[in-house]
């Protein structure tokens, strides 16, 4: 990955770093560049996993069939919560009303990844015990693709 040349605006004698998304932020006073410069400076690689809760965990704040995603690597550090970001259209879905269940699925993965990827600043976050979600894939934002590994969880999730 290529370093992002970038000076604190606030204060050029701050020390700036890159966080985990790719974009430079001020350690000192947390400046960082717009948002929508943010989704731009993304790695294509990067990948955020796609969420589902287990059945048995009774969330019932994300309303079912939402899109939900999170960073994989938080489990791998023994963190025992994970924070998750999802989209249900709670409020509607007027731009998505041709698509299935599925289409506004993927349409709620990429709104929630953006915010997410973003830091925009969201009601629809939440951080849940680890062992309440499951991973059925990875979404990789800045190409906007899927890879759904357990299309029989997800197609639950969905029904």
């Amino acid at each position: 990955m290529t370093k992002i040349e970038w000076t604190c605006w606030r204060d050029s004698a701050h020390t700036v770093n890159q966080t985990i998304f790719g974009w430079p932020k001020c350690f000192d006073c947390g400046a960082a560049p717009d948002y929508p410069v943010r989704f731009e400076l993304l790695h294509e690689r990067f990948a955020l996993g796609l969420y589902i809760p287990h059945p048995e965990a009774g969330t019932q704040t994300i309303k079912p069939g939402s899109g939900i995603v999170g960073l994989p690597e938080d489990a791998e550090v023994g963190d025992p919560w994970i924070k998750l970001y999802y989209e249900g259209w709670v409020y509607g879905a007027m731009q998505y009303e041709g698509r299935d269940a599925r289409g506004k699925w993927e349409a709620g993965v990429e709104h929630a990844a953006e915010r997410m990827v973003c830091a925009y600043p969201t009601a629809g976050q939440i951080m849940v015990p680890q062992v309440d979600v499951q991973i059925v894939g990875l979404y990789f934002p800045k190409t906007k693709t899927f890879q759904v590994d357990n299309d029989n969880l997800l197609n639950r999730w969905l029904a």
